[in-house]
């Protein structure tokens, strides 16, 4: 992914992105014009739209967005100042790595399961920007070897994430992710202590210059109370919009546009029946949309307590996926964690349960998990590069790999993080949160104890 100091976006139209890579089609057609290179349907598909460039430290990242009639879409081909270059599979996010520093300009074209190929899109400008020397956090994540941690050092870190007013002492209790933008190269996170004097804290990490920030509070986070980070953070890279949940049992939906830095409020979530504590969110791009999962997922009544929803991004309102009272799990201190490499959600928490969403809407029952997982009981993140989901328990302090396509699970040597503070509130796991870094390959923890909080990087 990116690496430069200096970013560039050329906006065209709206998008949605995940990863993926490239490759020569057989058959295809290097131009990429409209019209059918194979047998079946004559009618190609519609042209991909909001194709979006960034660049830097001699990298382009693309991202597009596919149009909703596009569902035979089986690939898309990649054209660089008018030649071929690369075929990705049916996604939306592709990376140029190692490019001379110049000026290019790119276009996309789709192509069905027929093999017919659409119009290109309108094309995208972008400049590779020189090299400069590594960061830090790049630095420290290219000397990791396999099953390896290292402590970061950053600034400002103690100053941004302790809370002497609260119960605990810092934000980042009672909750289970924070989120890395790669384009800006920075992680967000908004969270709050035990009844603190200083309410809801928005922070933000910046690769760049290795320094962590209090950024600007706004009129509707809380004051006061217990408005924890839990899970309820959801992160569109592509449309620039980090997502959060107004208060800690509500339905009201926030988002911050990360380019422009401001907040606005979307739609609330009102096709959940029961507002309730402490779900799971993560932001799904083939879905279009954040899902977000209750727990307690049961009836009483005419009443369903929980469920697992989506807020579509071409409607803008939320919709319930999958059946009613079917995927139960624990009351509250659930999770949702996104799988760039497989495409899927898995979530859960609270309990042993475990689901798996994807990409089609289709949800699967998973083997119960062997720890106990969810917010206060483990933390969920995963591995950018093999796409293993990567899990720390309070059961037996364990840390454990988890390989959603053979739903299988490993347990791992132990992590330092349970050796940093020796009697913690809740479990050697509360305070610490966890996100990859698909940037530089590794899996990022913060964690926070009364006096201290550290950054350890994970290279699996």
């Amino acid at each position: 992914m990116l690496r430069a100091k200096t970013i560039l976006l050329v906006p065209v139209l709206a998008l949605a992105f995940t990863a993926c890579g490239g490759g020569e089609i057989a058959g295809s057609v290097a131009a990429g014009s409209g019209g059918s290179i194979g047998t079946g349907e004559t009618t190609p598909p519609s042209t991909p739209t909001g194709l979006t460039a960034a660049s830097g430290s001699n990298e382009v990242s693309l991202f597009w967005n596919a149009s909703t009639d596009n569902v035979g879409v089986a690939q898309y081909l990649v054209h660089r100042n008018g030649s071929h270059v690369a075929t990705v599979a049916s996604t939306s996010y592709l990376d140029f790595g190692l490019l001379a520093s110049t000026n290019y300009t790119y276009t996309v074209s789709a192509v069905d399961t027929s093999g017919n190929a659409s119009a290109k899109t309108t094309s995208v400008a972008a400049t590779t920007l020189a090299s400069g020397a590594p960061t830090q956090l790049a630095q420290l994540a290219g000397s990791l070897t396999p099953g390896t941690w290292a402590t970061l050092a950053t600034m400002n870190i103690n100053a941004t994430l302790l809370d002497p007013g609260g119960a605990s002492g810092y934000i980042t209790g009672d909750a289970e992710s924070i989120k890395w933008d790669p384009l800006t190269r920075q992680l967000f996170f908004l969270g709050m202590d035990h009844h603190p004097n200083t309410g809801q804290r928005f922070v933000s990490y910046s690769d760049s210059t290795n320094t962590w920030q209090i950024l600007p509070q706004t009129s509707w986070m809380a004051t006061g109370g217990v408005h924890h980070g839990y899970d309820h953070k959801a992160l569109d890279v592509a449309h620039r919009y980090l997502y959060v949940r107004g208060q800690y049992m509500d339905r009201s939906v926030y988002r911050y546009q990360i380019d422009t830095k401001t907040w606005e409020r979307v739609q609330d979530n009102n096709v959940l029946e029961y507002s309730q504590c402490c779900g799971g969110w993560d932001y799904f791009p083939e879905l279009n949309g954040v899902v977000w999962f209750q727990g307690s997922d049961t009836q009483s009544g005419s009443t369903f307590y929980g469920g697992l929803f989506l807020r579509d991004d071409l409607t803008g309102s939320w919709r319930r996926l999958g059946a009613r009272a079917t995927y139960v799990s624990g009351d509250y201190n659930n999770f949702a964690e996104y799988n760039s490499k497989h495409k899927v959600v898995i979530f859960g928490g609270g309990s042993r349960d475990l689901y798996k969403l994807d990409s089609s809407g289709g949800v699967t029952t998973l083997n119960p998990a062997p720890v106990s997982i969810g917010n206060r009981s483990g933390v969920v993140t995963m591995d950018p590069v093999s796409g293993n989901y990567l899990v720390l328990s309070n059961t037996n302090n364990s840390f454990h790999s988890y390989n959603v396509a053979s739903d299988t699970w490993q347990l791992l040597p132990a992590s330092p993080i349970f050796q940093f503070q020796a009697n913690p509130p809740n479990g050697g796991i509360f305070g610490v949160v966890a996100t990859p870094i698909s940037t530089y390959g590794v899996s990022l923890f913060v964690q926070c104890a009364t006096n201290n909080c550290v950054v350890r990087l994970y290279k699996h």
